[in-house]
This record gives structure tokens, sequence and C-alpha cells, in this order.
């Protein structure tokens, strides 16, 4: 087998230099491990950084991140740290390297290399500060290992999972969380899952390798390797990297395996799995795919397509490259490792602000975006408007991640420009205004924004349960809804004459009591959590306040309001439905392109494309052919040929996307006979 890999770091070259000097472990490198969210590698082929090893060396490097164990009683050899089981025997993680490295993962992943000498007694391999809580070792009953990772040595309960090791070596993966776990694994294959393995916030203590930090319990063996992510792996990355282990510590063969990766750690389900394909010989052909086109995120924020896929040989130069979504794959010959990575482009956020309904978009102050940068301050002064660039000047407003807070007393506020209330309320005499907030005390009347008494718009809403929009004099429309204290976004629709337009509520209509209008404008300033009598403060976060110049449509205010669940977070992806098209925008499905949130597990909605044929602006002709129906991973769950239904939400609930498929046509056409 040969394995000759050039590096992704001058660093690692350097290593490889030395190796091939030194007859490294065949030339299998750390490099080839799973890169993505690496934090740490304690590496016993690459020891030290330099690919050499001295029997009596007294540090252990991390070859990713430079910090170092350091070894007392420890022997090292050509490819591992040997223990001698004694408490005398360890290494010691800094307090600067312990919260440079594990601290940093507290929803990650730690794997460990090793070999055991002894199958009757407990050990720990590593153990971390009390408070991080990352203790990895094993207990010994007959035949069977229990590996168990646990949060203290006092009187919490560990975790446990069944392992038979036997006196081999073994690849061991602990994926921990902030909560519950996805399940530990052992020589790739998964474990029963007897408890839950979490690890908790760092602290300045050190790291211990090969024992405890009580000098009670101690590791007699060795450890070849130490892997420490700062996210969770999937079971295929994880059965990667055991293959990785392999070849290096066990005499495996590197040369039989396709791994498939991605990029941006796209969540897709392509054909074979992200993962290794283990077991290939020189010729042998295999059918792959991306599985879908378009993909989303783990977190399901941002969209990506595909735009095909690069073919890489085990020294990461690429080998062959191509646009499509899928091809037959040919292991060459002579069988070499191979990566195959599907690649991936952006195509949209779905956290932007471009997310709203553009159309009479005239006004748009939005708390993620805020100044236009993107990035927040708690100093910051002023909150612009990204659309039409006016700002609101603040006055003791704390600007938070994703919204403004205030006070609620006279001095929190924010005051537009005369110059902007013209440009932007003045202009919208006939047209839509929608507020994200969330209060903090509802006992008392309060104000969120109001324009000019001649503008006549006053938004906020009252003790008994309404929100109240008012011009001057006139009677005041009042719209019941109780808030409380919970994050919602407000839709109220105005003319230049009485409207009885309903007002929504986090998507769904309220029963309007009164027309609400506002008249012509002047050029008074606007202010926003507060009013011009600085009475009635809002106690509370505005997230975004947009303004249109027309009344949206019911369906446009409810597409709205979903993409409010998805930016400020009210919720969870699996209570969304996400209704897209292709070509993106061709057609008027009910409900239209966006997203239905807040659904329940068996909920049911009546779906449909809104019309079977459709013709853009550019008079291009399109008809719809059915539907697709994909989950979060971008596997299509359900799909036909009509062009309307009944959907219902998944038990348990699970997010969902719904693909209206179009495609072009030429028209009707005309037929002529000829006899």
């Amino acid at each position: 087998m040969k394995m000759t890999r050039t590096f992704v770091s001058a660093a690692l070259a350097a290593l490889m230099t030395v190796a091939a000097q030194t007859g490294m472990a065949d030339g299998v490198a750390a490099s080839l491990y799973v890169q993505s969210g690496l934090v740490a590698c304690w590496d016993g082929i690459e020891n030290a950084g330099a690919g050499t090893h001295d029997a009596g060396a007294t540090v252990w490097k991390d070859i990713v991140g430079g910090r170092e164990f350091a070894l007392t009683g420890v022997t090292v050899d050509a490819d591992r740290m040997t223990f001698a089981g004694a408490t005398t025997s360890y290494g010691v993680l800094s307090a600067a390297g312990t919260a440079a490295t594990f601290g940093a993962a507290r929803n990650g992943t730690m794997e460990v290399v090793y070999v055991s000498r002894v199958g009757n007694a407990s050990q720990v391999f590593v153990h971390t500060p009390a408070s991080i809580g990352i203790a990895l070792g094993e207990t010994i009953s007959g035949t069977t290992h229990v590996l168990v990772p646990y949060t203290t040595y006092g009187t919490e309960g560990k975790s446990a999972f069944s392992f038979t090791s036997g006196a081999t070596t073994n690849t061991v993966a602990v994926r921990y969380a902030a909560g519950v776990p996805a399940a530990p694994r052992a020589n790739g294959a998964a474990l029963a899952l007897l408890g839950d393995a979490y690890w908790l916030s760092d602290d300045v203590s050190e790291v211990f390798v090969g024992k405890n930090n009580r000098d009670t319990i101690s590791f007699p063996g060795s450890i070849y390797c130490i892997r420490l992510y700062n996210r969770q792996l999937t079971d295929g990355e994880i059965a990667y990297n055991n293959l990785v282990d392999q070849a290096r510590f066990r005499g495996g063969d590197m040369d039989s395996i396709l791994y498939v990766s991605s990029t941006s750690g796209i969540v897709g389900s392509p054909t074979p799995a992200y993962g290794a394909v283990a077991g290939l010989s020189a010729g042998e052909t295999l059918e792959v795919s991306c599985g879908t086109v378009i993909s989303t995120n783990a977190t399901r924020t941002v969209e990506y397509r595909c735009t095909g896929w690069k073919l890489y040989d085990e020294g990461g130069a690429v080998v062959d490259s191509g646009d499509g979504t899928s091809f037959t794959y040919t292991h060459p010959a002579s069988a070499e490792y191979r990566r195959l990575e599907w690649q991936w482009e952006l195509t949209r956020r779905l956290t932007d602000f471009s997310g709203y309904v553009q159309d009479g978009l005239i006004a748009c102050w939005d708390g993620i975006d805020n100044a236009g940068a993107g990035v927040h301050a708690d100093n910051a002064v002023v909150w612009k408007d990204i659309v039409g660039g006016y700002e609101f000047d603040l006055t003791n407003v704390t600007v938070a991640e994703n919204g403004m807070n205030f006070d609620g007393d006279a001095t929190s506020y924010g005051t537009l420009s005369a110059a902007g209330t013209a440009a932007t309320f003045d202009a919208a005499k006939n047209g839509t205004m929608e507020v994200v907030f969330a209060s903090r005390n509802t006992s008392v009347h309060q104000v969120l924004l109001q324009t000019p008494a001649s503008n006549g718009m006053t938004f906020g809403y009252n003790t008994v349960g309404a929100i109240v929009v008012f011009s001057g004099s006139v009677p005041k429309p009042a719209f019941p809804f109780s808030p409380g204290t919970a994050r919602h976004s407000f839709s109220v629709r105005f003319s230049s004459g009485a409207s009885t337009s309903p007002a929504f509520a986090d998507g769904s209509s309220l029963n309007s009591t009164g027309g609400a209008y506002w008249t012509p404008g002047d050029s008074d300033e606007t202010f926003v959590g507060n009013r011009a009598s600085k009475a009635n403060g809002f106690p509370g976060t505005i997230y975004c306040i947009r303004l249109y110049s027309r009344q949206l449509t019911a369906a446009e205010i409810v597409a709205n309001h979903a993409v409010d669940a998805l930016r400020f977070a009210n919720g969870t992806p699996d209570s969304t439905l996400d209704i897209s098209g292709t070509p993106e925008g061709i057609g008027a499905p009910v409900p239209a392109y966006g997203y239905l949130t807040e659904l329940s597990a068996g909920d049911t909605r009546v779906v449909s494309c809104g019309a079977s044929k459709w013709t853009d602006t550019d008079e291009t002709k399109y008809s719809c052919t059915g539907w697709k129906l994909y989950d979060g991973n971008g596997a299509v769950v359900g799909s036909g040929s009509e062009t309307s239904f009944t959907y219902t939400h998944p038990t348990p609930a699970a997010y969902r996307r719904l693909e209206w498929q179009w495609k072009e046509y030429s028209g009707s056409g005309l037929l002529i006979f000829v006899r």
C-alpha cells in the first residue's frame, strides 16, 4: 500500500517529510481523520510534532492546537504512549490547554484509541475537571467492559455503555452534549446506551491522561490517539475515523476505501451516505448520488444547491470532477484511497430579511441586521432602516443579539427624524405595519411606536388584552389580543379612509372592533419604544418593524410571520412546513411560498399549487406536474402528481419541505389536418 499524503498545512507537511525518513506507520497520517470540528489531536505516531520518538520524552503534543500533556513515568513508543498503571504514570494538560480545548467543546465528540494490559480492574484514560465533567474509562465485569464517561467521581450517577473490548486495540467514540448525547460507538459499531453523557462548563483545572486527578484509578496500557471535536460526529464519520485507526494502528488497508463527504456541513441524504465505503476492489463500480439537488445545514437556516462533485486522492489532490448530481464511480486500478466530495453553493439564507415579502416594503428596522452590518454593539446609538437607510436615534436602548431592548421608562426610546418620517410613514398611507416584539410587563399600558399626531398612528396595547391602534381624537380601533411575555408578530393594515381589514397576531386573523387608518403626515418625528409625551414606555424587546406602502394579503402576512419564527426563534424547526417550487417563484400556491410554522403532529392543511398552468412576466409558460415532500435531511418522503392535496404533519412532528414541481411547456398549440 502506498499512502504518501500531501498535508493541508505547512506544519503537517513538515511532519510528512520526517515520516518519509522514518517510515512512519506506512505513511497514513493524522490529517486523514475527519478534520471538520477537530480542536485537538494527541497522536502517538506524530508525537512531539516531529514524527520522531524518544523513550524519555516528557511531552505529548496536540498536533492541531499545539497544547501538550506533560508526561511523568510514561514510555514513548513508535506509535503510542504507554502507562505503567501506577499513580506515578500519567500526563497533565495545563489549565490554559484545558480551557482552549475541552472547554471549547461542550457539545462534541471525544475519541480514544487504546489497548489495556489488564481485564479485571477499573481504569481511566482521560479525566477532565469536575466542572467540565469528562472522565472516560472502563469498569470490568467478567468479559464485558462497561465504558464509563461521567461528570464527577462523587455522588453524581455515572453514564455507562456496554462494551466488550477484550485485550485488543480499540477505538471508542463518545458524543457529548449539553443534554442527552447520541449513542457512543466502539470500533465503529453502536453501543448500548445505558445512561446519558454530557459535560458542563469549563474551569481552569488541569486534565489528566492515564489516571484521575485523585490518584485512585490508573490506566495500565497504551493510548495511541485522543481526538476531541467541538461537534457531534455522525455515525459515518466515526466509522470512517475507525478505519483510519485500523490502517494506522492495526495494520488495515486504506486503499479499498471511498470516503464520501461534503462542504459547508451540509445536511443531505447522499447515496452512499456520508462516511466510508470500505472493501472496494480495483475497477469496482458504484452508483453515487448527492441525494437531492437542494439541501440545508443542520439548523435549517441556510439553503444550498448541489453544483457537482470532486474526487481527491490520498494526497489531497483533485483527480476528477464533474457538474452532475449522480454518476458511476469506478475505484482506481490499482486500488487506491479516494474521497468523493459533493460540492454545494449557498442559494439563500433562510434567516435573512430578504425572506420577507419585498413588494411594497419601504422600511425595515431589523434587529439582526442592525446598522446594516449584521453586527451588534451594546453602545449602538442608531437603529437603521436597512431598506431606505433612515435611522432611529437611540437613547438608553440596549442592542441585543437580535433586537432592541427598551427599559420601559421615559428615558428609553428611539427617535426617527422628520425627514425619515416623511420618507417612510408619510409615504404609506395605504399600507401595512408589522412589529415583532416581546414585552416584559403586561400590567401597564405601553406604546411600541407613535407617528406624528396628524399622521395619526400609535401602536401599543392596553392592560385588558387588546392591541390598540389609534389616530388622535378619532375612536381607537382595538384588536383583542393578550400578548403575555412571549415573542409575537403583529400585522395591522391601514388605509387613507376607514379600514376593516383584520389585523393578524402570530399569523392568525384577529376580529377587528374598528377601522384603522392614517391621515396625511407632517414633519414631526416618529418615536419607537415610547411616545412623544414620554408616557406609556415599552418594557421589552422590539425585534423588527416593517412598513409596506400597500395592504399585504392574508397569505403574505402568514408567510412573513413564518420567517419571523425562523429568524427570531420562538419555536422549533420541527413545527415548520417550508413551501417552495421549481423553478423558484413560479406559480401562486396556497399557502404561498414560505413557511407554515407552529404545526403539531397530525395537523392537516389543504395545499394547492394555485393553478395547474402558469405564465410568468416573460410570458414563459409552465405546468405543474405534482409535488415532492422532503424531510430535514433532503430525502424525499412523499410525492404525487396532484396539484392539490391534504398535507398531514408527521408524527412525531418533524420539519418538512413541500416542493411544487413545474416544467416549462410551449402552450396548447394548433393542430392542422391535411387530407
